[in-house]
């Protein structure tokens, strides 16, 4: 009885061990060192394996590290000394020796005759096994000694599968917390993606108008020097208004894109009047090209903001004056040279060099300069969305940009883009800050609701000698095109308007016979917004095929674009 009473305490101490444990190995020690005390075995030990199945703990009780250590390397699946494991089975075995069931022993493992072998297992899934050798007394381990193991072993089975279901349920949180992150972010990112749309929607529009009553403004006060150089200043900070709306665009990656075939030795050439402008009188220009250096495939407008951006910072670099290097020069990119560089594709690159004598930049500085509303300007003279547009633009095109610099010792920025091979056609096109003079004397139907846009616009294409009749929306340009169907060669109208968008006007218009030429414009590019996606939802035509001109525009570029759609067969 006593010995019952003894076994019975020792018993529930071990289960409250099982309980509270973490399964670290002085807890699992503790556990078999119980155990093996409890039936009065000579040696025991428990081994516990990982998720793949490999003994990942193993301690013992009675045996030395040597003899331990090769228990413990025992072949993976075959069980203790070869015996194979089942969920809930006990093997009890008299004789190892010569039990045909036993694998026999290994170099340095204890002689042991009788055995007690239990799998630790948890609704048919083995966690491990323990095993008992040899009682102290000489007798064989009984029905008791074995009910008490599979016991033991169901107790910390469970708490095997509950600690690791509570580990898979931690990693499963936190790879939820970080897709969530993720999401968020994403969506944020969305959110200002579609912020920058509808605030630049709303600031070309204004600009378009600003751009156009200065235009007209200046062909009427041509005998004032003063007045039209107060336009001038209007005009071009209207220019460097439009051109962050385009970075914010660029940024969002809600910007048109039409990537072609380009000499980028022409662009830089055709670049050159304004880059003499932007670098002012005080900075000596150095242009260096290399007549073999291929032809690059990226979006004409893209590339030229490209440079813009990168040689305004060099100009702001050197405000007492210095001197700007532009080279453009070959290379091919080896496989090895691919190897230690973000540009994975080894093959030929076309590359442009941007260096100034300027006052150069820290390491730390240098670090974040692609960051996006990173900037060393002071408030007001930057927005730190032009280096950060350079750069989603060169990789955007499977290209790199990188920049050396040092205190005092200027910048250099270079450039490597991938050269097209092969049988591509050149698609270049002349530079959208040419214009030409695109007068005519058709009648256009122009569509607009802002009355202030409407206006300038009308205005625009009346100097250039068109007859123009007006419609503050869908509803009313209906009304005048069938009143005066024949008469209009042309539609003029915006995309986004209340009540009829301007792709619903051009689908009504254009299933009448005889249709006018249409031109869509917009304040953000036009088919990426939701009225084109419900276009397409609605099986009409594709919106894509309609010819578009983004605003803001000068009047020279909208008629340019006019005389062009006109003209299309």
């Amino acid at each position: 009885m006593e010995q019952l009473v003894r076994t019975s305490e020792a018993y529930r101490d071990l289960l409250t061990l099982i309980v509270k444990t973490s399964l670290e190995d002085d807890i699992v020690q503790g556990g078999i060192t119980t155990l093996t005390a409890l039936l009065q075995a000579r040696y025991g030990a428990i081994g516990i394996f990982d998720e793949n199945g490999r003994l990942a703990q193993f301690l013992y009780a009675g045996m030395d590290k040597e003899q331990a250590a090769e228990i413990g390397r025992r072949p993976e699946g075959r069980g203790m000394l070869g015996i194979r494991l089942e969920p809930d089975r006990v093997v009890r075995v008299s004789n190892i020796s010569r039990d045909p069931q036993a694998g026999g022993f290994p170099p340095h493992h204890p002689i042991m005759q009788s055995l007690l072998l239990c799998p630790i297992s948890h609704e048919q899934q083995i966690y491990g096994k323990i095993y008992l050798c040899d009682k102290t007394d000489g007798s064989e381990f009984t029905e008791d000694d074995e009910l008490l193991v599979l016991s033991f072993a169901h107790s910390l089975g469970l708490v095997i599968a509950y600690t690791r279901a509570a580990e898979e349920r931690r990693k499963a949180l936190e790879w939820q917390a970080t897709v969530e992150a993720r999401l968020r972010q994403n969506q944020k990112m969305e959110a200002l993606g579609r912020l920058a749309g509808g605030i630049a929607h709303d600031f070309n529009n204004i600009l378009t108008a600003i751009i156009g009553n200065c235009e007209m403004g200046d062909l009427r006060i041509r005998n004032n020097e003063d007045t039209k150089r107060y336009f001038a200043e209007i005009r071009m900070a209207s220019q460097r208004a439009a051109s962050l709306v385009s970075q914010l665009l660029a940024f969002s990656r809600r910007q048109e894109i039409a990537p072609q075939v380009l000499d980028v030795n022409q662009v830089i050439s055709n670049l050159l009047p304004m880059i003499r402008c932007l670098m002012g009188d005080d900075v000596a220009l150095d242009v260096s090209q290399d007549p073999h250096v291929g032809k690059v495939k990226i979006d004409q407008g893209q590339i030229e903001r490209v440079f813009i951006n990168l040689i305004v910072n060099a100009r702001d670099a050197m405000p007492t004056g210095g001197k700007l290097y532009i080279e453009t020069f070959s290379r091919e990119l080896t496989a090895l040279d691919a190897q230690g560089s973000v540009l994975k594709r080894p093959g030929p690159y076309v590359g442009i060099s941007m260096r100034d004598t300027g006052c150069g930049m820290s390491e730390e500085i240098r670090s974040r300069i692609f960051e996006p509303f990173f900037t060393t300007k002071e408030s007001g003279q930057g927005t730190g969305l032009g280096l950060s547009t350079v750069y989603g633009i060169v990789a955007h095109s499977g290209g790199t940009i990188s920049v050396t610099s040092a205190p005092g010792e200027g910048a250099t920025f270079t450039i490597l883009l991938p050269r097209c091979e092969g049988g591509e056609q050149e698609e270049q096109v002349e530079s959208p800050l040419a214009t030409e003079d695109g007068s005519g004397s058709e009648t256009i139907l122009l569509v607009e609701d802002n009355d202030t846009v409407r206006r300038s616009i009308r205005e625009m294409l009346e100097n250039k000698g068109y007859h123009v009749l007006e419609a503050p929306d869908g509803e009313t340009a209906l009304t005048i095109f069938h009143s005066c169907q024949g008469a209009i060669h042309l539609v003029l109208t915006d995309v986004m308007m209340p009540n009829m968008s301007g792709f619903d006007l051009v689908r009504h218009i254009q299933a009448l016979h005889p249709a006018p030429k249409v031109l869509c414009m917009s304040g953000y590019p036009v088919f990426e917004h939701g009225q084109a996606a419900k276009f397409f939802e609605q099986g009409q035509d594709n919106p894509e095929s309609y010819p578009s001109i983004l605003k803001p525009f000068s009047s020279g570029e909208l008629t340019k674009k006019i005389r062009d759609v006109l003209q299309q067969s």
